[in-house]
């Protein structure tokens, strides 16, 4: 994402080294878009899908490469009515498929000021209906926890299966906006998801690119090996970077 510019891409062949693709931007905002946000990128079977926040609501675009061309499809996901956990806004998905049905898992809000219970919510859809659904709400799937270190945000959800267990990686926060990583893992990519007490990735220190807040990772395996890149701030700029 780079803000009202798009989303942009940049690919590696050891998710280390990267390279800013040179026709960036791949998608840009069209009528009724006022911005294109927070990107999720989907293969399934020779198709890649983009899945991404239009500010409103949560839209796809489809392509037979990463590159594009990428042809846009509706929106798929709308806010709850007022009232709901995710009254105010749905945005930050993550799509994958298990046997018959795709799991959208994204985070929802309360009406403006944002930021105030920020929570992960699931909805799903079957083969036949995808992508454009309709995509059934399964309702809220990873609370906040007004006694832990993520009582006011858990956001950012993106997952990963590991033999019969499913990882969850999400941003978490208390009001002061000091932003890490969290872990949950489920034995169903329904849930119920179980929370690591504790993050799993923190700022950096002093002086540090990211020494401010982290916040949107996500997980993959490579190589036997397990690589997180996310995004840091030192409380100027957001830059990308890598845990393994």
């Amino acid at each position: 994402t780079c803000w009202r510019g798009g989303a942009r891409l940049a690919y590696s062949d050891d998710l280390i080294h990267w390279t800013p693709y040179e026709k960036n931007p791949i998608l840009t905002a069209s009528t009724g878009e006022s911005t294109i946000f927070i990107g999720n990128m989907f293969k399934d079977g020779s198709n890649f899908y983009l899945f991404y926040d239009i500010v409103g609501g949560i839209r796809y675009a489809s392509a037979q490469s990463p590159f594009g061309p990428w042809t846009k499809g509706p929106v798929i996901l709308t806010p709850g009515p007022l009232g709901s956990w995710d009254e105010g806004r749905v945005t930050e998905s993550f799509v994958f498929k298990y046997d018959n049905t795709y799991y959208l898992y994204y985070m929802g809000d309360l009406v403006p000021p944002y930021g105030r219970k920020e929570q992960v919510g699931l909805a799903t859809v079957s083969a036949s209906l995808f992508p454009a659904g309709p995509w059934k709400k399964q309702g809220l799937k990873l609370p906040i926890n007004i006694s832990s270190w993520d009582w006011t945000v858990v956001a950012d959800p993106s997952i990963i299966q590991v033999d019969n267990t499913w990882y969850m990686l999400y941003t978490g926060s208390g009001p002061n906006q000091t932003w890490s990583l969290g872990m949950a893992w489920s034995a169903n990519p329904q849930g119920p998801w179980t929370k690591y007490p504790e993050p799993i990735l923190s700022k950096g220190p002093s002086g540090t690119w990211d020494n401010a807040r982290i916040l949107r990772g996500s997980i993959h395996f490579f190589n036997n090996k397990f690589y997180l890149p996310y995004a840091g701030s030192d409380g100027t700029n957001f830059r990308g970077g890598l845990a393994t």
